[in-house]
C-alpha cells in the first residue's frame, strides 16, 4: 500500500515574534506529494499569525506549554502524517521533502530532522551547540537515541499507540517520548538533510537565558531519565545526586570534548567555555531534580 502523503504541520506558539517567518518558509516549501495542513496552537499577541487556506490557528484560552500545545494540534490534524516545528525555526525549502521522503520505507515510523547552528548571537549560539548538537545538521543520517520536537515527523498510527507528549513535562517532554517510543521497538531516525534554523528571538541571547534553559533542560531531562532508569539502563551517576556533583566537572567536560569532535562544529571553538559552562549547569539542574525526588 502507498504512503499517504498528506501532512499536518503542528507548530506550539506563544507570542514568538518571528512566528511569521516560520509560516513564511512552510509556505515556500516545494512539497508537492500531497495536501498540507498548517495548524498554529497558543496565542499571539503580536498578531503575526495570519489564517488562509494553509494555515489554521488554534486559539487557546490561557497560555500553555509546549507539550499540550502539540498535543491540541495532534489531536485537531486532519492528516495521516503528523510534523511538528517550533515557531522560531525557518525551515529549508526542502525541509518537508526530506523530512517525508524517509517515511516511504514502510519500515521508518518517525524521523527527525537537522538543525542548523548560526553565529547570530554568542550566547544563544551556545545554548544552540550544548542542547541541539546531536542533530546537527552536518551529522550522519542513521537513528538516534532522542529525537527534538522542533522537527520531527510521526505517523499517525504511532502517535496514537504511544500517546501524545506527557502534558507533565515543562521541557524534555521530546525525551521522554523518545524513550516510550524506543521502548515500545521504534526505531527513531534522523534525517540532516531535512533542515531548520533555529533562530529564537534577540531577547534570548543573553547568558542569564542560557543559564536557565541549561539548568531546565537538565531538571527535565533527568526527570525522564529517572522514570525509566532501569528499561534504558541508566548509568549510576545519573541516578544518585551525590554522584553526579562529585562528577559533574568531568562528566561536562567529557560531554564537551564530545560535542567539538562533530563535524561541522570545530569551527565554533571560540563557544566551547560557555557551551561547557553550560554543561556543568545542566548537571545542577539534574542534582536538583533527583534532590527532589529523595524528600519525596
Amino acid at each position: 500500500m502507498s504512503l499517504d502523503k498528506s501532512v499536518s504541520v503542528i507548530i506550539p506558539n506563544l507570542h514568538s515574534p518571528v512566528i511569521d517567518r516560520t509560516l513564511t518558509s512552510l509556505k515556500a516549501q516545494t512539497y508537492d506529494e500531497g495536501p498540507m495542513e498548517v495548524l498554529v496552537v497558543g496565542q499571539d499577541k503580536h498578531h503575526l499569525v495570519t489564517e488562509d487556506e494553509l494555515v489554521r490557528f488554534v486559539r487557546t484560552p490561557r497560555p500553555v506549554i509546549q507539550s499540550i500545545a502539540r498535543n491540541i494540534g495532534a489531536d485537531q490534524a486532519q492528516s495521516d502524517i503528523l510534523v511538528f516545528i517550533d515557531a522560531d525555526c525557518i525551515a529549508a525549502p526542502k525541509w518537508l521533502q526530506h523530512l517525508i521522503s524517509r517515511l516511504e520505507d514502510p519500515n521508518v515510523d518517525v524521523v527527525g530532522g537537522g538543525v542548523a547552528l548560526q553565529p547570530d548571537g554568542y550566547w544563544t549560539l551556545c545554548d544552540n551547540i550544548a542542547i541541539l548538537y546531536a542533530w546537527s545538521f552536518t551529522g550522519s543520517p542513521g537513528t538516534r537515541p532522542y529525537l527534538a520536537s522542533l522537527n520531527l515527523a510521526v505517523r499517525r498510527k504511532v502517535w496514537e499507540r504511544l500517546g501524545g507528549f506527557d502534558e507533565a513535562f515543562v521541557k524534555a517532554e521530546d525525551t521522554e517520548w523518545s524513550i516510550r517510543a524506543r521502548l515500545a521497538g521504534y526505531d527513531l531516525h534522523f534525517e540532516p538533510r531535512a533542515v531548520v534554523w533555529h533562530q529564537p528571538p534577540e531577547a534570548r541571547n543573553q547568558f542569564a537565558a542560557m543559564v536557565r534553559r541549561a539548568f531546565e533542560s537538565g531538571y527535565w531531562t533527568s526527570k525522564a531519565f529517572s522514570r525509566y532508569r532501569e528499561e534504558i539502563g541508566l548509568p549510576l551517576v545519573y541516578r544518585k545526586a551525590w554522584l553526579m556533583a562529585l562528577s559533574a566537572l568531568v562528566t561536562a567536560a567529557g560531554v564537551t570534548f564530545k560535542i567539538f569532535r562533530h563535524q561541522g562544529l570545530q569551527r565554533f571553538w571560540y563557544a566551547l567555555p560557555m557551551v561547557y559552562v553550560n554543561k556543568l549547569i545542566w548537571r545542577i539542574g539534574g542534582i536538583v531534580q533527583l534532590l527532589q525526588q529523595s524528600t519525596t
